[in-house]
């Protein structure tokens, strides 16, 4: 089976860097989805505060196969209550 190497940028997860055998990239695809999710669920602070989020997926050449590019954007009205328990 194929190896395919997960980055995920400001790695909160462990899985930086791991590689994995899968059958195919659909497979790949589902397990970079999984480490967005496992990010959001385990680490939520650490996902929130982060703007946008990537996973990049690469062969055991290094060859980039494809990027899972997540952007999270807080509407103003949380802004503003979150604020208004710090003050």
């Amino acid at each position: 089976m194929p190896q395919y190497v997960f980055s995920l940028a400001d790695d909160h997860s462990g899985w930086d860097g791991e590689a994995k055998e899968l059958p195919d990239v659909q497979a790949a695809k589902c397990v970079a989805i999984r480490m967005i999710s496992d990010t959001l669920c385990n680490h939520p602070q650490a996902f929130w505060d982060a703007e946008s989020h990537q996973v990049t997926v690469s062969d055991e050449k290094g060859l980039t196969l494809f990027i899972v590019d997540l952007l999270t954007t807080t509407s103003p009205a949380i802004l503003a209550l979150v604020q208004s328990r710090r003050a």
